[in-house]
């Protein structure tokens, strides 16, 4: 991370879920960086009076490769973007816990990031019998190969 008085910049994926926003309001409060992006497929309400300048990048994930410039010039990208297989059905979870995952990591190295944080899930194995571990475990390998010069996986409970 960058040095605490706000240098640098990051970007969070996924902040509109309770992880993206409990980071993104921890980000705000603590101000390690000077620039936070947040790239998303809406527009959210965003903590104000941080003294750290939060921008939003609304793409869509779709077409995720027309919106490199949104990772473009940030240090560190956090990714906290997930769905459910009861919101998004098999094959949606599959195309944004991974598929995105994937293509925004690629667009981040490509963009200058450095240090790319992935929030994953305990036991994430991509040889699980069960969907949910294997595509976390998938998208971990998928992640780690793109070559940053730093990769966090965080695997909460």
């Amino acid at each position: 991370m960058a040095a605490p008085g706000g240098g640098g910049s990051c970007f969070v994926l996924g902040a509109s879920g309770a992880t993206g926003q409990a980071l993104l309001r921890e980000l705000c409060a603590q101000r390690p960086f000077g620039r936070v992006t947040v790239i998303g497929r809406r527009q959210l309400s965003l903590p104000e009076g941080s003294g750290v300048a939060v921008e939003q990048a609304v793409v869509d994930f779709e077409r995720l490769a027309e919106h490199a410039d949104a990772f473009r010039g940030h240090d560190v990208g956090f990714c906290c973007l997930g769905t459910t297989r009861s919101k998004a059905g098999a094959a949606g979870f599959v195309r944004v816990d991974r598929d995105y995952v994937a293509k925004a990591a690629e667009l981040a190295r490509a963009g200058g990031c450095k240090h790319f944080v992935l929030q994953s899930a305990q036991h994430a194995n991509e040889r699980s019998s069960f969907l949910y571990l294997r595509v976390k475990g998938e998208v971990e390998k998928l992640v780690e190969a793109v070559g940053f010069d730093r990769c966090t996986i965080l695997r909460p409970a």
